[in-house]
């Protein structure tokens, strides 16, 4: 049986308040080679959560009827989601939200534009080349290629001088930029990719989403090929540049092009001008998503930021961002 060092003996065999300090002493030891053992157990774990590196190869494809298809402008056949991070593990909000497109328009093409899968690497890790979204016909996962994307527009000149290092809000400011420009260049539909879309949204036609009663939002736009309030905001995104404002090159710069768009000072004094409307919700829809909260249990947040609504018949239409 191993022995005990001299000098811990010793102590051991001492006065009680030696013995009682080696104790504490020894203890003290102990507890912080456990706590980093956790902390490594822990720190070592995957990170992204929601992710799922060990999705089975062979999902089975869920049975569905897709929903009778409404005449639509050709130029709103796109319905873009994007992704600047360079991340390529979706989560799961991610995959629902693609999902929840592509099953509201089954006859659109929705595109999801990574960042991550430009430049050299080109392949999609293998559990999304057999995840659910292979279900789905409609669907592309493609690389997002901003040089290319930012080319003969007003953004050209700006991305080849940007320093990406310096600025702490890089990743969204590139998803603002992108979004814009994609729409320019091909029109159709953006969304955050924390919306679940509930209808076909495509009778939203140059629209936005309302933030709130003084600022846009643009966690969803619908727009036609080369609109000009789109070419507004890409010159408003150089001209007025500011990295380091959380929200000044998406909401801001929205808000601000649309009150100089249609000429108006607050928000409130115009839903729409020249081609352009701010989708925005009316009390009774606020009340009856409120119920449906409560009976599913989600708090006001939650429901906020994933779901989308738009009515069909004219005067309701109807936006969450």
């Amino acid at each position: 049986m191993p022995r005990l060092p001299e000098c811990l003996l010793r102590l051991l065999r001492g006065a009680p308040s030696q013995r009682a300090c080696t104790l504490l002493i020894i203890s003290f030891t102990f507890m912080f080679f456990v706590s980093v053992m956790i902390y490594w157990h822990i720190a070592g774990e995957p990170s992204g959560q929601g992710e799922f590196p060990n999705l089975p190869a062979d999902v089975p494809c869920p049975r569905w009827v897709p929903p009778k298809l409404i005449s639509r402008d050709p130029s709103l056949g796109n319905i873009f989601f994007v992704e600047t991070s360079g991340q390529t593990n979706l989560t799961f909000l991610f995959m629902c939200s693609v999902e929840s497109a592509a099953r509201a328009h089954p006859e659109a093409r929705v595109a999801v534009l990574m960042k991550g899968l430009s430049g050299r690497n080109t392949s999609l890790p293998q559990h999304l080349e057999s995840s659910l979204l292979g279900c789905f016909p409609n669907v592309h996962l493609l690389p997002l290629d901003l040089e290319a994307l930012f080319r003969d527009t007003p953004l050209e000149a700006w991305y080849a001088t940007r320093r990406e290092s310096q600025e702490p809000y890089i990743v969204p400011v590139l998803s603002d930029a992108s979004r814009i420009t994609l729409l320019w260049k091909f029109g159709g539909i953006y969304l955050d990719t924390d919306f679940i879309v509930l209808r076909n949204l495509q009778n939203l036609t140059n629209s936005l989403g309302a933030q709130s009663s003084d600022l846009l939002n643009g966690a969803f736009l619908a727009f036609e090929r080369h609109h000009e309030f789109l070419a507004l905001c890409m010159r408003d995104f150089v001209a007025h540049y500011n990295g380091w404002v959380w929200g000044h090159q998406g909401p801001q710069l929205l808000t601000r092009v649309f009150k100089s768009w249609c000429s108006v000072r607050s928000l409130g004094d115009s839903q729409g001008c020249r081609g352009s409307e701010r989708a925005r919700e009316s009390e009774r829809e606020r009340e009856r998503a409120r119920q449906g909260q409560r009976k599913r249990g989600e708090t006001p947040k939650q429901a906020l930021h994933c779901q989308c609504r738009a009515r069909g018949r004219a005067g309701t239409r109807v936006v969450r961002s």
